[in-house]
């Protein structure tokens, strides 16, 4: 969501047009594809800009450089579901540094927008269920699915989720989110003081193996078969 974005809001503009419509934001599968997605109503953390953060002195500017470095290298149209996976572990490394840095800052204009993190994190209903679902999944993942999970994590108990606020993931899970929103909320200001409106598409139907499914459990008909869960209905 930085100035190549940007760029395409202001080239819409000069010729003409009103509206642009996009694939859905949401992080998408190992192959990228967002009409998979494990939150129907996360963003992408690869979308992110991170530049601002490092402007805001949230990323030190070499190690914003050395990602820039190795990302401007990648292959995108031949790049394997290995190193896509890669390239979000390194997005989400380097966005972990701004988290810490965002944490621990005691500047009044970080302070600020501390509080405003902890009021958006606090009236937003999906954000617990899919930053403890990034937080179990952890490291461990590795092709697990949320029925494969411990018999508390499984089912969604209150002590699963009272020991994902607890961790790391979670925490630094949730200022993702509240990135992408700050910097998609700037992009809609943008577009709309162009005359530019943005239009996203939306997954139309949940993925199993999501935070969607695996916190609202009740609301689907799951059967499983050798392949793992599959939807035969819901929301």
């Amino acid at each position: 969501m930085g100035p190549v974005l940007l760029n395409v809001i202001d080239t819409l503009k000069k010729a003409g047009f009103s509206s642009v419509q996009f694939f859905p934001p949401n992080p998408g599968d190992k192959n990228d594809c967002p009409y998979n997605s494990l939150g129907g109503s996360a963003g992408n953390l690869q979308m992110i800009d991170s530049k601002p953060l490092a402007d805001a002195g949230l990323i030190p500017p070499r190690q914003l450089d050395l990602y820039q470095k190795f990302a401007t290298q990648v292959d995108y149209y031949g790049i394997t579901s290995e190193g896509r996976q890669m390239m979000t572990q390194l997005k989400r490394g380097l966005l972990a540094v701004a988290f810490n840095e965002f944490t621990n800052s005691s500047e009044p204009r970080i302070k600020q927008e501390q509080a405003a993190f902890k009021q958006w994190r606090e009236g937003v209903s999906w954000l617990d269920d899919y930053a403890a679902f990034v937080a179990i999944s952890g490291e461990s993942r590795a092709g697990m699915q949320w029925e494969e999970w411990t018999p508390s994590a499984r089912d969604h108990t209150p002590h699963a989720l009272r020991k994902a606020r607890g961790t790391y993931q979670y925490q630094l899970e949730q200022f993702v989110q509240w990135t992408v929103r700050q910097q998609a909320a700037a992009v809609k200001q943008y577009a709309t003081e162009r005359g530019v409106a943005i239009i996203t598409d939306k997954p139309a139907y949940s993925r199993p193996d999501s935070a969607d499914v695996w916190g609202n459990q009740e609301l689907y008909l799951m059967q499983k078969d050798a392949k793992g869960f599959r939807l035969s209905s819901g929301c």
